[in-house]
């Protein structure tokens, strides 16, 4: 068994709301773990089984990812949403939905609404229920970011 170290590896706080920036720190690592805080003190995220230089290898909207992916909240309340293939409900393509990223935006899990849509570089969201993980919104479902960071999960030497 490997253990896993978490290494921030990108915060808004040090390295500004550019998603060119957070790319940039993140471009090779796999796994991460995609962290918020909002303005209104609610905390969730998503943990990203594929490295984002994937997107690299996509056209326009398609997405990439594993069926590894999960969306969680943290605060005011604990939950972990996985994904609905994993449970063998996951037939339709909208239930393969794990990563996006396009212009200015990131969006995790997909069909019906994604399960975290972040735009305005990363300083502003939304979040609804997606088929990919059938969670419900993570917080309310239009808000601001106060923080952002991804954390890797780096093989202990």
């Amino acid at each position: 068994m490997s253990v896993k170290q978490p290494v921030l590896l990108f915060t808004t706080e040090e390295h500004g709301s550019s998603i060119r920036a957070l790319f940039n720190k993140c471009e090779d690592e796999e796994p991460t773990i995609l962290l918020i805080k909002t303005t209104s003190d609610k905390v969730f995220g998503a943990y990203l089984s594929t490295n984002w230089g994937e997107r690299s290898n996509v056209d326009g909207k398609f997405y990439f990812g594993t069926g590894e992916c999960f969306v969680f909240t943290l605060k005011p309340t604990e939950n972990k949403y996985g994904w609905v293939g994993i449970h063998g409900d996951g037939s339709t393509r909208s239930a393969s939905l794990f990563m996006r990223t396009e212009g200015d935006s990131i969006a995790i899990g997909g069909g019906g609404m994604d399960s975290i849509y972040l735009y305005n570089g990363l300083e502003k969201g939304m979040t609804g229920q997606s088929l990919t993980f059938d969670n419900p919104p993570l917080c309310e479902t239009d808000f601001i970011c106060q923080v952002v960071e991804v954390i890797g999960l780096m093989d202990h030497i």
